[in-house]
């Protein structure tokens, strides 16, 4: 299996959520040293309290093992937790912990070996953190003691051609979405330079469709769900190490935004 997941992806798709519930995996079925990264300690601890944290709880068996007097350490010769371990940043559970990082901040990247890593929204990181380098490597260099390591990277792209998140989607097998068209059948991804519109007497956007690329035809927004669940990943360099995929916000279920 694949030890690297890289997405490109538009605004709001729901990718850190799938984050979460990795993470909620991880502790109910495969616990292990875990890191999640986001771009400051501010937003990290933020994430943790709105949306970790009411997550946990929100599910009764990792719940449950969240709970004081059923997690004991993670490190041999230890006692059982106390509840005062469990910090914002910090959320261990039997057999694993769950650390919290800011990539401003390289004292919350290292030390620790870690088998399941998550960079949420990488290209946002900066470049080089207190002279250690990019905060993407001194995370990824934590999980090199792991065979079966498994990183998620996942970003919305900055600046084509300085974006991390770009060049490590083309290193990987580049799989782009592929939906069908209602009429002719024939599958396509969904780009910008497909969509039109005409415009009211406003010159507000009103008649959003998608032109289709093999038959030319207009395909009216109605038929967008039939596409989606009709539609499959292709990869345009198969059998690379990394998998990688790529997914614009134009794959929203809901009307079209211009």
């Amino acid at each position: 299996s694949r030890q690297q997941v890289v997405v490109v992806k538009g605004a709001q798709l729901g990718f850190t959520e799938i984050a979460i519930n990795w993470m909620l995996y991880v502790i109910d079925h495969n616990p292990g040293p875990m890191m999640y990264v986001q771009k400051t300690i501010d937003t990290v601890e933020r994430f943790s309290k709105q949306r970790l944290q009411p997550s946990i709880e929100a599910c009764p068996r990792t719940k449950l093992k969240m709970t004081p007097e059923r997690a004991p350490s993670i490190s041999p010769g230890r006692p059982g937790r106390l509840s005062g371990e469990d910090t914002v940043r910090m959320k261990s559970f039997p057999g694993g912990i769950i650390l919290l990082g800011g990539a401003n901040s390289a004292a919350s990247l290292r030390s620790a070996p870690i088998q399941y890593l998550i960079l949420d929204e990488e290209d946002s990181y900066e470049l080089d953190i207190e002279e250690e380098g990019s905060p993407s490597d001194i995370a990824i260099r934590r999980t090199a003691n792991f065979p079966n390591r498994k990183i998620l990277r996942m970003s919305s792209p900055t600046i084509k051609d300085i974006s991390k998140i770009e060049s490590a989607f083309t290193e990987g097998d580049q799989r782009r979405y592929h939906v069908p068209c209602p009429h002719c059948k024939e599958k396509q991804v969904i780009y910008w330079r497909h969509i039109k519109w005409d415009e009211n007497e406003r010159n507000e956007p009103i008649n959003v469709r998608m032109i289709c690329e093999h038959c030319q035809k207009d395909i009216p927004e109605r038929f967008k769900t039939w596409m989606l669940e009709n539609g499959e990943w292709i990869a345009e360099q198969p059998g690379r190490a990394v998998a990688s995929f790529h997914l614009s916000s134009l794959y929203k279920i809901g009307r079209a935004h211009v």
